[in-house]
């Protein structure tokens, strides 16, 4: 039976991944911190594994001869640029120099990196995977530090870089005060002007990291996963009210009040000692006209298909919100 790691497997992301590959019939090893919440996968038959990115020696084992390694973990939200470094960039180069010593015969390491790498766009112009990367956030740049770990081995190893917009879908919690404000029969309307955005319904993506690492031609590559259509704001919360069955009043919010927002909330949370949700940096994303990406080169190499429409992911999310009380 190949065995499969997954970092960051208690999370999100990471916890409907190990889902997917216990179908696939792989052995599953999950990676965490003796901290995390094992809530989504401490029933699944798996193997645990507790490491400190920090310290290379403890990944070690947790590598050791595995077919694959799926670096879902990563840091979003901190007060400092090296605290996000310090598991998106330091932390997937001690990840993937652990593989590189102890898994010799590895089959893919995939890197779950994110849109944000690549910096904002318009509203009318996706972006490439051949479009240079202009990060805006210390959460981008330490995310594209870590692909650049992970490239720097790409001769040694075969790797893959998936980029993922906007992911939302059940377990999902960034998403979460968005569909309560809209439950609560308001609709942000945020800055003066429209914004777009691409987004991915987390199953869809899950199928796009399983292809990339099965596809030969996948080897080396970076690869945007999302939903093929481009969505307004309005367009996303529209969806939401629709599957509530709410109406809302829309409620502008100027961009600087968002940014100062985010101020507030990292000065907040300095005092309590935890980062904020939304945060100086959230916000700087927040306030940008589009963050949009074109999914041709994954159509055509990895012959990936988003399959959920955007009404039926939200009613999905919303069905499962609801049963576990969390709307």
């Amino acid at each position: 039976m190949k065995k499969a790691l997954v970092t960051g497997a208690n999370g999100f992301i990471g916890s409907h991944l190990v889902e997917r590959l216990i179908q696939e019939g792989l052995e599953v090893r999950a990676l965490v911190r003796k901290t995390s919440n094992l809530r989504w996968i401490k029933d699944l038959p798996l193997k645990i594994f507790y490491g400190n990115y920090a310290d290379q020696d403890s990944l070690m084992e947790a590598v050791r001869d595995v077919d694959y390694v799926f670096h879902a973990a990563a840091s979003k939200s901190a007060f400092t640029e090296s605290d996000y470094d310090r598991i998106n960039y330091l932390g997937t180069k001690n990840l993937i120099e652990a593989c590189f010593q102890v898994s010799p015969h590895l089959k893919r390491f995939i890197y779950l990196s994110t849109l944000e790498v690549a910096g904002p766009t318009t509203k009318d112009k996706p972006i490439s995977e051949e479009t240079p990367c202009k990060p805006i956030t210390l959460y981008g740049s330490s995310k594209l530090k870590g692909e650049e770990e992970v490239l720097r081995l790409s001769k040694s190893l075969p790797i893959t870089i998936i980029r993922p917009p906007a992911v939302y879908g059940p377990r999902d919690e960034d998403f979460l005060p968005l569909f309560k404000t809209i439950t609560g029969h308001i609709e942000p309307y945020f800055g003066t002007t429209q914004k777009f955005l691409s987004l991915c319904y987390v199953d869809d993506l899950i199928e796009g990291i399983w292809l990339a690492s099965q596809k030969e031609q996948a080897k080396g590559q970076i690869y945007y996963i999302a939903d093929e259509q481009i969505y307004s704001h309005h367009e996303f919360m529209k969806s939401m009210a629709m599957a509530l069955g709410v109406r809302t009043l829309k409620i502008m919010i100027p961009d600087a009040l968002v940014l100062m927002i985010g101020f507030i909330n990292d000065w907040l949370a300095k005092i309590k000692g935890k980062p904020a949700t939304l945060n100086r940096q959230k916000a700087l994303a927040m306030v940008q006209k589009g963050w949009l990406c074109d999914i041709s080169k994954a159509k055509a190499e990895l012959g990936f298909q988003a399959k959920i429409s955007l009404d039926e992911g939200i009613k999905k999310t919303i069905k499962w919100y609801h049963s576990q009380g969390w709307l």
